[in-house]
């Protein structure tokens, strides 16, 4: 016989979950102190980029300094004509490889969710089998450039990092924990095939772990170097990353007694901090403009992918 509950009166998890107001402003402070101690070293690397070495040797580090300047980035933009081109590089290679990575990752985690397919469990040991046996270095590069012609190839900036088996695992997860057998079941009966139902019906009901996957592989592309300064000779083909890093190289030799000679010469006062600080900003504000566009579909997906199943 089933007990009813009584009009009014509250179960033991309603009960916890009940906020008090004050409780409520409390929290929200914390949140907020605990979001500025995280927004403020951002805020004072921007500043610092735009102040000029005499302020900086005058003051030290100030979020409003006494003389702002754009020599830092006049430097960076300076150094090398490139970097219109690299930021191009880069864009693309993150569109493109996340797009149809995310794509790819999706398809292999829909069948290994979907229990009727004859081939799942061999599907399930060949993603992992990379993830346990590593192929090392060495034989990679001899396949990518010897096998594949990688070798000064966008291709070897996008493949390589296209498929990962965690990606793959969370999305299987997420399918088979979230989507309804019986909508899928549906589908079939009124006569969709099984790419028509993937495209139409599984995507659109997978927006949060499709959007975590995302910003996952973005941030991979857009912060990838290795694969860059083993494969590009190219200087065209160079993305940011491995183009800041031979600026980075240039800034140093500037920054050296050799470079501060020739400096003096040449009547430049070379912002030591503010260039360091100007490349943290060329590297990190435009991925993290991003961000908020897929922050809403994060943390759902990445909770129900990863714990569900």
């Amino acid at each position: 016989m089933a007990i009813k509950k009584k009009k009014g009166t509250r179960t033991g998890i309603e009960m916890y979950n009940q906020i008090s107001m004050p409780t409520n402003i409390l929290l929200s402070l914390i949140v907020f102190a605990w979001a500025m101690l995280c927004l403020l070293p951002v805020l004072l690397v921007v500043s610092i980029s735009f102040a000029s070495e005499a302020s900086v040797k005058a003051n030290g580090y100030q979020f409003f300094p006494s003389e702002l300047t754009l020599d830092a980035y006049n430097v960076i933009f300076g150094a090398d004509s490139r970097i219109p081109r690299s930021l191009l590089v880069s864009v693309i290679i993150t569109l493109v490889g996340t797009s149809i990575g995310v794509l790819i990752q999706a398809a292999y985690g829909y069948v290994l969710s979907q229990r009727s397919y004859y081939l799942t469990k061999a599907a399930h040991i060949f993603i992992l089998i990379p993830m346990l046996f590593g192929g090392g270095l060495i034989p990679s590069y001899m396949i990518n450039t010897g096998v594949l012609g990688f070798k000064d190839s966008i291709f070897a900036l996008i493949l390589p990092g296209m498929v990962g088996t965690a990606n793959i695992i969370i999305m299987r997860t997420y399918f088979k924990g979230q989507l309804s057998q019986s909508i899928l079941e549906q589908a079939e009966i009124d006569g969709s095939n099984e790419l028509r139902t993937f495209f139409t019906i599984v995507l659109p009901l997978s927006l949060p772990v499709l959007a975590t996957i995302a910003i996952f592989m973005a941030f991979g592309y857009w912060n990838g170097w290795m694969e860059a300064k083993l494969y590009i000779k190219k200087p065209e083909l160079k993305p940011l990353q491995a183009l800041l890093m031979d600026i980075q190289g240039s800034i140093n030799f500037m920054l050296s007694e050799e470079g501060q000679k020739q400096a003096t010469l040449l009547n430049i006062e070379i912002p030591r901090d503010g260039i360091r600080m100007a490349l943290v900003v060329v590297i990190v504000v435009p991925i993290a403009l991003v961000y908020p566009f897929f922050q809403r579909y994060f943390v759902s997906g990445l909770t129900i992918g990863a714990v569900k199943g």
